[in-house]
């Protein structure tokens, strides 16, 4: 979580809105708002989570937990609007449609075409039918104290000039952005709750505010944070080219995984440190961001992000040389440490519940995917994912290790497949190869002694068990 309080990770979802449009040199308009529509989507989709939350929880313990509501929150949850036609991006504008529009009516109009007619008629009526009921448990009860929260969250947007901020950071990023299109911030109440989330979609930022929450420079921070993203997403195509050449180009061992936290750490930068300190007023002596390698890695490049941002600047090679170097200096290690691999991977195993239970064991993974079953073919294809690559060995151990000496010219060492062992070594690209090969000691016992690793030799090493 970013920030002092149980702020959870956001999850970034960016929708690019804005390819072709033409950048103005003006500041942009901010509009604070509430959506009730947006929140109404917001809570039917809390109501159908697995986990328990603070909506869920209000939900159970009111008179609208019936039998006939449970079944459409079942209904919602088959929906399989997630998975449209169209994919992930029908779902993004939805949102940002709903967000834009105060009427059912203008919103299915609009959204005709996201999805099946069936799909989006039965999502509408889903939609109105919770919408009385978040009224009841969420909206009435949280109104008024919810309304001060955005008149102070708005004076402060405008007391702090939070649309100079934001056209710096477009500056450094050297973003499209058309600045006749507003950056809307739409709010929400979040009853009996500790944290909160933000998402863009598009020009809109939505984040829940918890009923006593009043560090709005925190949650504004975060909600440059997110900002960012969408603006380094959009950047220029010479300036993303520079930023990707640096990072190739760069001789270091450790530019693959500097790179890979790159993103996230000069979001937080920007907004947990650069404009959290123009907001508050000093710097913030906490956790920027709740997974330490993004932290650390943001506050070394906090001043010299700052002097980008007050200078005008726009990110380029020079930047990217320093971040390169602190990185190298500072944190070489982390190329040892699971804890890190495991942020960026992908792994290759026999057996999808193999691969769940690996992920189990480490709290965060920012990008990742998986393969299964092993085969020399997909070895071959699996090589050039540029990730730690973690391959899990629990049958066929013969066999599988000599394909990995065929595909992987780099493990050039003896490995008994008798062994339980762990081995990495370092690739050409710069990625950790990670081997766990368990003989005769259950594949999840050996992944438990992976997961109580604090570090690797960073260009090879074998644990033996």
């Amino acid at each position: 979580m970013i920030k002092k309080i149980k702020i959870l990770k956001s999850t970034i979802i960016i929708f690019l809105l804005f390819s072709g449009l033409f950048v103005y040199s003006q500041e942009i308009e901010i509009q604070v708002k509430f959506s009730k529509k947006n929140a109404v989507l917001i809570f039917l989709e809390n109501l159908s989570e697995n986990d328990e939350n603070e909506f869920k929880t209000l939900f159970g313990k009111s008179n609208y937990n019936t039998s006939e509501n449970n079944r459409y929150i079942e209904d919602f949850k088959n929906l399989n609007w997630y998975f449209s036609k169209n994919g992930f991006k029908s779902t993004r504008y939805f949102k940002s449609i709903i967000i834009k529009n105060d009427t059912w009516g203008d919103i299915r109009n609009l959204a005709i075409g996201l999805f099946s007619d069936k799909i989006l008629d039965k999502l509408i009526f889903l939609l109105q039918h919770f919408e009385p009921i978040y009224d009841e448990l969420v909206y009435r009860p949280s109104k008024a104290n919810f309304i001060n929260q955005l008149s102070t969250i708005d004076k402060l947007v405008k007391e702090k000039n939070v649309s100079a901020l934001f056209t710096k950071v477009k500056t450094f990023f050297n973003s499209y952005w058309n600045n006749k299109s507003p950056l809307i911030i739409t709010f929400y109440p979040i009853p009996n709750a500790l944290g909160f989330k933000a998402k863009t979609y598009g020009n809109t930022v939505t984040s829940g505010i918890p009923d006593t929450y009043n560090d709005f420079s925190t949650l504004l921070s975060v909600i440059v944070h997110e900002v960012s993203h969408l603006l380094y997403y959009n950047s220029k195509e010479e300036t993303r080219k520079e930023i990707n050449e640096a990072f190739k180009s760069h001789i270091s061992k450790g530019a693959l995984y500097a790179k890979l936290l790159f993103d996230e750490a000069t979001a937080t930068a920007i907004g947990n440190g650069v404009v959290y300190k123009q907001i508050a007023g000093h710097i913030d002596k906490g956790s920027w961001y709740f997974h330490k390698y993004i932290d650390l890695m943001a506050k070394e490049m906090s001043d010299l992000t700052e002097g980008y941002l007050n200078g005008n600047k726009t990110i380029d090679s020079n930047y990217i040389n320093i971040y390169i170097k602190k990185y190298e200096s500072n944190f070489f290690g982390w190329l040892g440490e699971p804890e890190n691999l495991m942020t960026y991977h992908t792994i290759l195993a026999n057996e999808k519940s193999h691969v769940e239970y690996l992920r189990s064991k480490f709290r965060y993974g920012n990008i990742y995917d998986n393969h299964e079953p092993i085969t020399i073919e997909k070895l071959k294809k699996w090589k050039d994912i540029t990730l730690t690559k973690i391959i899990l060995v629990d049958r066929n151990h013969k066999k599988i290790i000599d394909d990995i000496k065929k595909v992987f010219s780099e493990v050039n060492i003896p490995l008994d497949y008798r062994v339980n062992f762990i081995y990495n070594t370092l690739l050409k690209d710069k990625t950790q190869l990670i081997l766990i090969n368990a003989f005769d000691k259950k594949i999840n016992e050996m992944i438990d002694n992976f997961s109580l690793l604090e570090r690797m030799k960073v260009d090879s090493d074998i644990h033996k068990y």
